[in-house]
């Protein structure tokens, strides 16, 4: 779609138990917008659901913007901030992550 990328991830996650607790097998999806300003630099948002993980917690709704920047062909650094839209996500968060491709 000419600069606009759109994408959906979807996973199935199995997660262990430790001692004392039993938590669910969960799925989880991702869908995002992102827009390429050019071959450096792209910006995105994301909206994330996942199942909840036991009978005591709530499923997972998250918000994320973003910004990628590509350093050179093998780097890009990552920045994005979240919003959480229940008790089963944090209120709010950021990060900042180097990326190298193989």
């Amino acid at each position: 779609f000419n600069k606009w990328i759109p994408y959906w991830n979807i996973g199935y996650r199995w997660k262990g138990d430790p001692k004392d607790f039993n938590y669910n097998n969960i799925w989880e999806s991702t869908l995002g917008l992102e827009y390429e300003f050019n071959r450096d630099l792209t910006l995105g948002t994301t909206y994330y659901w996942q199942q909840k993980v036991s009978k005591f917690t709530q499923n997972a709704h998250e918000t994320s913007v973003y910004a990628n920047y590509f350093l050179n062909n093998g780097n890009k650094v990552n920045f994005y901030v979240f919003t959480g839209h229940n008790n089963a996500s944090a209120n709010w968060g950021s990060g900042l992550l180097f990326i190298h491709f193989f």
